[in-house]
């Protein structure tokens, strides 16, 4: 899922997508979906490992933008989620992966993982301490009902 900053988990989904395709007993094939441009710079790298990659949105306006401080980030949080929501429910109505790894923003997965019924196993990995504010306590709250898994890197993130 997209991230906007330069951050270590965007390290850890590289190298999970990169461990998955090649050392699954089961065969997946592995997607990283680029909602809006912020996978680019990482295409020969999976194209090499054999990693697929869905492009949901053609904008780069992220990079374009301020991503430092709260405002500019969360603007940019709802730009991807409406950009990006009817693309991402078509994709997983019309070709539903086994297994969807909701990583870095996830608020775009899980709502619509909580709003349709897809045939798809919805994962969510946390990658640190998430910062519990009461609208995101609720929200978790509801969307987790229908998560299949969640991963943590942590005992402290559980």
């Amino acid at each position: 899922m997209p991230f906007i900053g330069k951050v270590g988990t965007i390290a850890a989904v590289v190298n999970s997508a990169t461990s998955l395709q090649k050392y699954s007993k089961d065969n997946y094939q592995v997607t990283i979906i680029n909602a809006v441009g912020e996978w680019s710079e990482h295409l020969d790298f999976f194209k090499k490992n054999n990693i697929k990659v869905i492009t949901l949105n053609n904008s780069n306006i992220f990079k374009k933008l301020p991503i430092g401080g709260f405002f500019f980030s969360r603007l940019i949080y709802f730009y991807i989620f409406f950009s990006c929501f009817f693309r991402l429910k078509k994709l997983l109505h019309n070709n539903p992966p086994d297994i969807f790894v909701a990583h870095l923003i996830t608020s775009l997965p899980l709502i619509l993982n909580f709003f349709y019924s897809f045939k798809t196993k919805m994962v969510l990995k946390t990658s640190g301490l998430p910062k519990l504010t009461w609208i995101r306590k609720y929200l978790w709250k509801i969307v987790l009902k229908k998560i299949y898994f969640v991963t943590a890197a942590t005992q402290g993130t559980i």
